[in-house]
């Protein structure tokens, strides 16, 4: 079990439970964003002494996969042996009905599928507590770039000079000088980017530095700004052409 502690502000504890010692990091760097104390377990057993030994645990994430277990006999226990237990969600890389219908049924407040998307899991959340907020109008996802290349050594898993795509961001407020990217975590300001950006059917490479960060916030996923300094004439013209039709719209 890794415990990683955040200021005594605080507002409760997580706990993620799963075989993966890859989606126990991703999660546990995430929520530690939101200032939450995070504590993980490999297996059932470990989870249920987790709880028992920090009972400010509000939040509890449950993967199908656990060391010798099943995520579904974790919801159960921790649902027994509680009065009133945490809000707990169950995740699965290939989620079905049946599991769907158990977890409800043991007291899981949802489930998700993997990949898991941190604004899903603030849904979940909000509809527990009962104050689902409508979202505020925000620019149309105006395309997506794919993330070839970068200056640094490791970025969230992709390798400098790996040249073949491996995380894939969706763009907002898109320009013909750079663009609002939409990513799991944020990249330090500076970084060099060389990013192939898809806008309808034209996929344009371009070389961009990010120039801002935002940081993830409850419903609303975090990303970087980028400002474009290397794009051949012809890629500049669509991006104009395709910001002049489509960039401006709202839902």
């Amino acid at each position: 079990m890794v415990a990683a502690h955040c200021p005594e502000s605080a507002p409760s504890s997580v706990l993620v439970a799963s075989a993966s010692p890859v989606f126990r990091d991703l999660l546990r760097r995430v929520f530690l964003t939101h200032r939450y104390q995070v504590l993980t377990a490999a297996e059932c057993g470990e989870a249920i002494d987790v709880i028992g030994r920090h009972p400010d645990v509000a939040v509890a994430i449950c993967d199908a996969a656990l060391v010798g277990a099943s995520g579904l006999e974790l919801v159960r226990a921790l649902h027994a042996h509680r009065s009133v237990g945490p809000a707990t969600i169950f995740v699965s890389a290939h989620l079905t009905d049946s599991e769907i219908r158990q977890a409800r049924e043991l007291g899981a407040i949802g489930c998700l599928g993997k990949p898991v998307r941190f604004s899903d899991i603030a849904r979940l959340l909000r509809q527990r507590a009962g104050a689902v907020a409508p979202r505020e109008p925000r620019r149309r996802h105006s395309g997506r770039a794919s993330l070839v290349d970068a200056d640094l050594h490791d970025v969230h898993g992709v390798h400098g000079g790996n040249r073949s795509p491996q995380v894939c961001w969706f763009a907002r407020d898109i320009s013909a000088s750079g663009a609002f990217f939409e990513t799991d975590s944020p990249l330090p300001v500076g970084t060099t980017l060389d990013l192939d950006v898809e806008i309808g059917v034209a996929k344009i490479r371009v070389r961009a530095r990010v120039v801002r960060v935002q940081e993830p916030a409850w419903g609303c996923s975090g990303g970087i700004g980028v400002s474009f300094f290397e794009v051949s004439p012809s890629g500049r013209e669509l991006l104009e052409a395709y910001v002049a039709t489509a960039g401006a719209e709202v839902y």
